[in-house]
């Protein structure tokens, strides 16, 4: 009987973001450290927009992350992928992910995060490149009150029905009935549901 083959992994090369790359077909081998202390500089060079000097990181062959295991969704880490998204520089995450940043190594709760900011386009960002949608909070995702953003989680497996959740989360919608934007009318429970349910 022949062994199970195993999923090939990418060297790592030099990919410009300017070229509009798309996620490889088989996985890039990550580029993770042993030790926080040596993205230090990295991560500084990331909260600074120093790109250009990002790039020269990379292409040097450094470590782009490091693996924090038994980290649940509620952990927040600094991790070089969640200050682009809290400095909304756009262009860092893609220059990361496209150069063997991966999303199986980044910590569940930056994907939350990344609803919680409303920061649409990263959260594309991330499920393009691989992020698992399953690390989402449910919760913070119907909080997005955003349809397509709903569909699209909804779309990749991530069923509301399960465990009483969509129930739960307009009950509790009811008790708190916070006031539409730009004006002091409550958003009523049948309004919630209409955004959060599909057809």
């Amino acid at each position: 009987m022949g062994r199970t083959p195993v999923e090939p992994e990418l060297e790592h090369r030099w990919v410009d973001p300017r070229t509009d790359p798309k996620p490889p077909p088989v996985s890039l081998k990550p580029r993770v450290a042993e030790d926080e202390t040596e993205i230090v500089e990295l991560m500084e060079l990331c909260k600074n927009g120093r790109i250009y000097e990002v790039e020269r990181w990379i292409r040097s062959g450094k470590p782009l992350q490091v693996r924090l295991e038994g980290r649940g969704s509620w952990h927040r880490p600094k991790t070089p992928l969640k200050v682009a998204i809290d400095t909304g520089q756009y262009d860092l995450a893609l220059l990361l992910l496209c150069n063997g940043y991966s999303t199986k190594v980044e910590p569940p709760g930056t994907l939350n995060f990344a609803l919680e900011q409303r920061a649409w386009d990263f959260v594309d960002l991330m499920l393009d490149w691989g992020t698992d949608p399953g690390q989402a909070d449910p919760y913070f995702i119907l909080d997005t009150y955003q349809r397509a953003i709903m569909d699209r989680f909804w779309e990749l497996g991530v069923d509301f029905s399960q465990d009483n959740t969509l129930a739960s989360y307009l009950a509790e919608a009811t008790r708190n009935k916070p006031a539409r934007m730009g004006s002091t009318e409550p958003i009523e429970p049948q309004d919630r549901l209409s955004a959060c349910t599909r057809p």
